[in-house]
């Protein structure tokens, strides 16, 4: 077992959402700033995409497609 403390953020995202009062734990994460976890994930849409090698993660509160990648 491991003890990690326990904090209640705010998480404001770029593009405005804001999720309040999230439960999250600190733990060190090597090269990592966050880790979004299935709790925000179910909430709404995501997308991550990583065109020309640049990583882009998009994020949608309510859904408004159907999103599906095809193998071109």
């Amino acid at each position: 077992m491991v003890e990690v403390e326990k904090f209640r953020v705010n998480l404001l995202l770029p593009n405005k959402i804001e999720l309040a009062e999230l439960e999250t734990i600190c733990d060190e994460l090597p090269d990592t700033d966050i880790l979004i976890g299935m709790d925000v994930i179910n909430l709404c849409d995501v997308a991550i995409t990583h065109k020309s090698g640049k990583t882009k993660f998009s994020f949608q509160i309510s859904s408004s497609a159907d999103l599906d990648f095809e193998i071109v």
